[in-house]
């Protein structure tokens, strides 16, 4: 007799329950039609390679400015919503010799530095909005989650990666599904 009311329960309560989560999936369907993604583009790791500065780019960094864990361009079309990001003023040219503090080549080479002590790669992104338009170029290691949320009036918000994300890798080992950070 007691499993045939838990049954009528869970019959129930599912019942009426489904209508509550199809609309919350409606819901959600809603709020994460407003995220784009970033997706790998070789151009743009040959580009951040050659430290090409795109004029029509702004360009943000995360983490420490001599060895940065990422690296963004972002259309000037569209304005970048967070205090996570530093606006370096980078100064025009490839500097030959020992790469001055402002210049693209000096956070690239900086990255480089970090990512072969970890023996990780660097890797070039595109930024793709919700509508599927390229809206900037991405540059970090590979495993560097992030996510980007279109705003309203051309503004977005892009979560950096934690600053210690080399170290999490590190003590969770590469054994482990590189994509999942816990």
């Amino acid at each position: 007799m007691a499993q045939w009311k838990r049954t009528r329960i869970v019959f129930w309560g599912t019942a009426l329950l489904l209508p509550v989560m199809l609309s919350g999936c409606s819901l959600l369907g809603k709020t994460f039609h407003s995220y784009g993604t970033i997706q790998p583009n070789g151009d743009v790791t040959a580009a951040f390679e050659h430290y090409e500065i795109k004029s029509e780019l702004n360009y943000y960094i995360s983490g420490a400015e001599s060895e940065p864990n990422v690296i963004i361009g972002i259309d000037k079309r569209y304005t970048l919503v967070s205090d996570l990001w530093k606006l370096p003023t980078l100064k025009p040219g490839i500097p030959q010799g020992i790469p001055e503090k402002g210049t693209l080549r000096y956070y690239v080479d900086g990255m480089n530095r970090k990512a072969s002590r970890f023996t990780m790669i660097l890797q070039g992104f595109d930024i793709i909005d919700n509508q599927g338009n390229d809206i900037g170029d991405w540059y970090s290691i590979l495993i560097a989650p992030t996510w980007v949320r279109m705003l309203e009036d051309n503004k977005i918000a892009i979560v950096p990666p934690p600053l210690d994300i080399y170290e999490r890798y590190e003590r969770e080992g590469s054994a482990r599904d590189p994509l999942i950070i816990r």
